[in-house]
């Protein structure tokens, strides 16, 4: 094992329940949420569409509610449901700007990648109108 695995081994994840909560989405295998949970952190729910990335997010993530989810059928008020939490202190969004923003901006939504943006920020107004985040981070 190379010198930066083993340091990033030997970091632990936030797990303590008083530390700020992440609800991410396109989570991928959670690097974003890892950086998150290394600084303070913790990742209360996450979801990806690929089934493979939840079970990754699910070993390194074992405390939160890991969805394979497709983010057209999530809402604030499910999300909330399902992790008793009403108030989150951030929202994680990963977005693969290359295909995404591309196809939404050329205006071709009707494919699931463009679909998938357009969802993502009907997503976010669904949390901000609720007032149940907090904050919103956007990484490209």
């Amino acid at each position: 094992m190379n010198q930066f695995l083993q340091t990033l081994n030997g970091y632990t994840l936030t797990e303590d329940k008083n530390a700020p909560t992440v609800v991410s989405f396109f989570s991928g295998g959670g690097g974003l949420d890892l950086g998150l949970s290394l600084a303070g952190f913790r990742t209360a729910y996450a979801s990806d569409l690929e089934k493979q990335h939840c079970e990754t997010l699910q070993n390194n993530f074992p405390n939160a509610v890991i969805e394979a989810a497709d983010i057209n059928d999530s809402t604030g008020d499910h999300i909330r449901q399902i992790t008793g939490i009403n108030q989150f202190d951030l929202m994680a969004v990963v977005l693969h700007a290359r295909r995404s923003v591309s196809l939404a901006s050329a205006r071709r939504v009707q494919t699931l990648e463009g679909c998938s943006f357009i969802s993502m920020f009907a997503c976010l107004t669904s949390f901000s109108l609720a007032r149940s985040c907090s904050k919103t981070f956007l990484a490209f």
